[in-house]
């Protein structure tokens, strides 16, 4: 259900730049495997915030076939059949520049300010294509439990509150953590 993506303690250390496609490995392997929806998550400091709530944020592609193909072809419709009945494709489909600024996704911390605002801004404007949900924890909390309790609370609240508001099967949802640790919900 859960996968901690930090497979090397120096991944921060050492990060390179992906592709889009890259990024959109793991995920379409987690759909070839018959997860239908795959929820990515990610905090605003890790153990390293030492001031100031820990915030996560996830979310999940509702309807991935046809993004992953306008992310990697540029457009939503191709040559190939359509995979959603005309209606909902086209309630789904995105501007070339919606698609271009989607492809810069990468770590935020790699992101201009201007970048990270683009990507949120084509997030929010597509409620039917990307479900999103946040969780936080505060300076108090942190300090009552500590930072790494109080991050995996997070984490868990943050996905178990998008299964819950976009009413997702559990045993088809898989959660990608970046992270230290893999929250049990």
């Amino acid at each position: 259900f859960y996968h901690n993506n930090n497979n090397n303690n120096n991944r921060r250390k050492s990060k390179k730049i992906q592709s889009i496609a890259s990024l959109l490995s793991l995920e379409m392997d987690l759909h070839s495997r018959n997860y239908a929806y795959v929820i990515g998550s990610d905090d605003s400091g890790g153990a390293g915030c030492i001031a100031g709530p820990v915030v996560v944020a996830s979310c999940c592609v509702l309807h991935p076939v046809p993004l992953f193909r306008a992310l990697l072809s540029e457009s939503l419709l191709d040559d190939k059949e359509p995979l959603l009945p005309q209606q909902q494709q086209q309630s789904l489909s995105l501007s070339t520049e919606e698609i271009q600024i989607l492809k810069q996704t990468n770590d935020s911390k790699l992101l201009t300010p201007l970048q990270r605002r683009e990507i949120y801004n084509v997030l929010m404007t597509h409620p039917k294509l990307f479900a999103i949900t946040t969780s936080r924890r505060s300076p108090r909390q942190i300090d009552e439990m500590d930072v790494l309790t109080a991050t995996k609370e997070a984490f868990a609240e943050s996905i178990e509150k998008l299964v819950l508001r976009w009413d997702l099967p559990r045993g088809e949802v898989y959660g990608v953590v970046d992270g230290k640790v893999a929250p049990k919900v």
